[in-house]
């Protein structure tokens, strides 16, 4: 058991660290007999463009460090280093030495030609060309070593008995061969297992109609038989292109994030690694440069960034110089709307310190209580040290005890000094070669977004039927990722997952990529138009079964939908007419309704005129005195910020106070405190008193000696304070920040009122009457 999971875990985190940085050689066969034409185009051309695809994946997504080169076997020209030393090595031409892809490369590859002398080299002493160059490059560096054959097998392999002892030197040097076959045979039989072949003559192909000759027979027999032997793969050129031209993703460098200890407890430590398992790939950083340059070398831009003090002398628009530098600049942070500095020995002192990097477990506990929608960031995978025998049992322990209980890790985790700490999920995950921990953040209690919202229970009509359920349902099950036994397909047939992110790649990025492609190698080339491989990740191809249509159909009967016309706001300037609306807004509580008298008269007049077509409106901007509550309404309905309420409520308080010290006598009042029992019903159906309570009171001290009349009719309103009944009367849930009981807002109400006056009868003068209806 012990020597297993050490082996397994070796194998394991072999697979994940691969090297980052690659040597590449590539053998492409000029022989005559690549430049017989099958269909429109030659072999040879058809081994150019893989080539240019093995290049062009280099040149997007190899890494600065990566290196290639280019043979060319039965060349007319004999120039290899095998050859300068021990000689022998015919007809293989090094055409470009080992170096970091380049678009020189490029059109190198494009002028390479076919060789129609009919001399012809050694395939085998192609490859021991091509692993001397990388051996001799790499030496004791750690590098992926791999070797592309592309050849049609036209000419005879010599030495056929030092196969396997080469493949294991190939072996022994992890150099990895993958052969490009450019001929008709698509098919092959798979052999799993080495023992199941113990001579290249072992291996069975189809000669597909006798298309091919003894030797390309013989030569595809040994090429696979060696490519077998040192972990290698061969290829038909046809499959091989359709591979390379398939979108895929840049590979990232294999490098720990984080490598220390898992505390389980102050005695039980285990060594550990983490990787990225997964991580947001964003497009490549663009570099400006400068179209003015003289020198192609000399392009290169630089920012620099300049603080002015746009209301001090000489300031963005002065003529004095207003830059200031970084002495005379300080942070601020937003409190309120005020502006709090900090200078750089605050937020030193401020800063949290978490300590030396750890990672600790905290707590276990049922994997069924972290939901999935609490992860946050990338997801990482944790593994043992492979130096650690003791390290690689303990995590083994761990990850099959919690999988088997069904369990997590929490932890606490902190992958550089002084970083801010991260609560963090170990989930064990055991599968068919894998058997490790993912890591994922869970959120603090600041990260969490609170939406509330309200139940469909409250109205009878949001409660969705039996039928209309079912139907969801339906549609559900035939949109599923994994199609059914009773689907179109066979059922015979092996079942695929559709969407699988191994083979759904991002469409902006590869339509980027195809386009820098093209223009890298012709600069004035028109942007390509979308792939239609990129197209079908855009398009739900569930949608188009039958079954899927069917639900569809359904769904939009159960559910119908109406078009509601969008009203059209005039936005015009002021006219005359807007005058009598402004009057209608200043006698709307004393019922006079001018509006109506003007439509009667109009109606008089001219039948055909409408009224509504003289009134030119207006949007709501802001909270006016005319009708307060409606524009509160009308401006909160739109959502547009976070704190919406709050600036609203503030300008509504603003408002009510005009209307209070504006007010001709007492005629204000009564608008007044209709706006304060509309702001208290507003306030509680939005679970926001603390706002209100606290204007109330300053209300309550501004007027209640300044005007006792208003206070004496507020009070006889029973308006007061927003308590805790107040919610539980109207079903809603009491805020945290509620603490006002129901005893605190009667106290708030009950003071001794002064007396009121007696009405008292004055004799007026006649002449009296004249200047009072002036008023």
């Amino acid at each position: 058991r012990k020597c297993s999971v050490l082996f397994y875990f070796s194998r394991q985190i072999n697979n994940y660290l691969v090297m980052a940085k690659e040597a590449m050689v590539i053998v492409l066969d000029v022989g005559k007999s690549m430049g017989e034409l099958h269909g429109s185009m030659t072999n040879l051309d058809k081994a150019k463009s893989a080539c240019r695809l093995l290049i062009q994946q280099k040149l997007l997504f190899g890494y600065k460090q990566d290196m290639a080169a280019i043979l060319l076997l039965n060349s007319s020209t004999t120039n290899n280093v095998c050859h300068e030393e021990h000689g022998g090595y015919d007809c293989i031409e090094e055409h470009v030495k080992l170096s970091t892809p380049s678009l020189d490369l490029l059109e190198c590859i494009d002028n390479v030609q076919c060789n129609e002398s009919g001399v012809s080299g050694d395939p085998l002493d192609a490859i021991l060309v091509s692993a001397e160059i990388i051996m001799s490059f790499v030496g004791t560096k750690k590098y992926t070593k791999r070797i592309f054959m592309l050849t049609d097998g036209g000419t005879a392999i010599n030495d056929a008995d030092q196969l396997d002892s080469i493949a294991q030197s190939f072996v022994d040097n992890d150099i990895q061969l993958n052969c490009i076959l450019m001929n008709k045979n698509e098919h092959a039989d798979d052999h799993d297992a080495d023992d199941a072949i113990e001579s290249w003559r072992d291996i069975q192909l189809d000669n597909d109609g006798g298309g091919r000759s003894a030797v390309q027979i013989e030569n595809e027999k040994m090429l696979r038989y060696f490519a077998l032997r040192c972990h290698g793969n061969v290829f038909s050129g046809q499959s091989a292109i359709a591979m390379m031209s398939e979108l895929r993703a840049k590979s990232v460098l294999m490098r720990p994030t984080f490598s220390g200890y898992l505390e389980v407890s102050a005695s039980l430590r285990i060594a550990c690694k983490m990787y990225c398992r997964c991580r947001e790939q964003a497009l490549p950083s663009l570099k400006k440069e400068s179209l003015l340059s003289s020198s192609a070398d000399n392009t290169k831009v630089e920012m620099n960034r300049k603080y002015v003090n746009k209301f001090a002398v000489g300031g963005a628009d002065g003529d004095g110089d207003g830059d200031r530098d970084e002495t005379e600049r300080v942070k601020s942070y937003l409190y309120g709307q005020e502006r709090i500095p900090f200078s750089e020995n605050d937020e030193s002192r401020l800063s949290y310190h978490s300590g030396e990097r750890h990672f600790k477990c905290l707590y276990f506990c049922k994997a069924s209580l972290i939901a999935r929608h609490y992860f946050m960031a990338s997801s990482f995978v944790v593994l043992p040290d492979t130096a650690s025998a003791r390290a690689q049992l303990l995590l083994s322990c761990f990850v099959r005890s919690l999988h088997e209980k069904q369990m997590v890790m929490l932890c606490r985790l902190v992958s550089r000094k002084n970083a801010p700490p991260k609560f963090v999920v170990l989930q064990p995950r055991i599968k068919s070669g894998q058997e490790l921990f993912i890591l994922n953040e869970l959120p603090f209690f600041e990260d969490v977004r609170k939406f509330p919202f309200a139940s469909f229970a409250m109205k009878s009509s949001y409660v969705a039927s039996k039928a209309q359920v079912d139907c969801c349902k339906q549609l559900i099950r035939s949109m599923s990722l994994m199609p059914s036994a009773d689907a179109d397909a066979d059922e015979d047939a092996d079942a695929q997952e559709a969407l699988r992110p191994q083979q759904t790649f991002n469409p902006v990025l590869q339509r980027f990529y195809q386009n820098l492609s093209v223009r890298a190698l012709d600069p004035q080339a028109a942007l390509q138009e979308i792939d239609a491989v990129i197209v079908k990740y855009l398009n739900p191809s569930v949608l188009e079964a039958p079954r899927a249509q069917h639900c569809v159909a359904q769904l939009a009967k159960l559910f119908p939908t109406k078009l509601v016309p969008k009203k059209e706001v005039k936005k015009e300037r002021a006219h005359w007419n807007q005058v009598g609306d402004a009057l209608d807004n200043l006698f709307a509580d004393m019922q006079v309704d001018a509006k109506q008298d003007d439509a009667e008269a109009g109606a008089g007049a001219d039948a055909d005129m409408e009224l509504d077509a003289l009134i030119v409106v207006e949007q709501v901007t802001e909270i006016g005195t005319a009708h307060p509550c409606q524009d509160f309404d009308s401006l909160f309905s739109k959502k547009n910020a976070p704190n919406l309420f709050e600036t609203l409520s503030v300008s509504f308080w603003l408002v009510i106070h005009r209307l209070v010290d504006e007010s001709f006598g007492d005629f204000g009042f009564d608008k007044a405190l209709k706006c304060i029992e509309f702001h208290k019903s507003v306030s509680i159906r939005e679970e926001e008193c603390m706002l209100f309570n606290q204007e109330l009171r300053k209300f309550k001290a501004k007027y209640s000696e300044k005007n006792k009349a208003l206070w004496r009719e507020l009070v006889q309103r029973g308006i007061t304070l927003i308590c805790k009944q107040d919610f539980a009367a109207d079903a809603i849930e009491v805020p945290v920040n509620c603490t006002v009981t129901k005893q605190d807002a009667d106290n708030f109400m009950n003071m001794e009122m002064p007396p009121q006056p007696a009405a008292q009868v004055v004799a007026q003068d006649e002449d009296d009457d004249d200047v009072d209806d002036l008023v």
